[in-house]
């Protein structure tokens, strides 16, 4: 599997890494919108309506993080697009992150994208990044 790298389309204002998932992008798909699925490579529970206008939320109760927002795109096997805010930082603006699905020679291409970000949001950019990159790889893992 390859790692979550982010690609030559980042800017400063939006993150955007790009890995493969050895599975089927209706089966990756799932795994982003099934709370069975996205519990076990993701947050520790989760309640998740996935239709555009759809509330979600991702929770990690031993360190109160909750992270919430709504679906603004939801194609089956090809994208998903939802907003991104955090309880506990709530003076922090809402991202969006909108992630594709696209047939690879090995599995899925995944592409991720989270933002926008303000030139001053480094620091919370790079968060978030490094978060992406923590938690895409146990996604891989669900499909090994």
């Amino acid at each position: 599997m390859s790692a979550f790298l982010e690609t030559d389309g980042s800017t400063v204002q939006r993150m955007r890494i790009r890995g493969v998932v050895g599975a089927s992008p209706e089966h990756v798909f799932d795994a982003f919108v099934r709370a069975d699925r996205i519990t076990q490579w993701w947050g520790d529970e989760a309640a998740l309506d996935p239709v555009v206008g759809g509330a979600y939320e991702v929770r990690w109760p031993a360190m109160e993080w909750t992270v919430r927002g709504t679906y603004t795109e939801v194609a089956p096997g090809e994208a998903l697009a939802f907003t991104w805010s955090w309880d506990h930082e709530p003076d922090t603006p809402e991202r969006t992150v909108r992630i594709t699905f696209r047939m690879a020679e090995d599995g899925t291409e995944l592409t991720l994208s989270h933002g926008d970000y303000a030139a001053t949001d480094t620091e919370e950019r790079q968060s978030h990044l490094e978060g992406w990159q923590h938690f895409l790889p146990r996604l891989q893992n669900l499909f090994d």
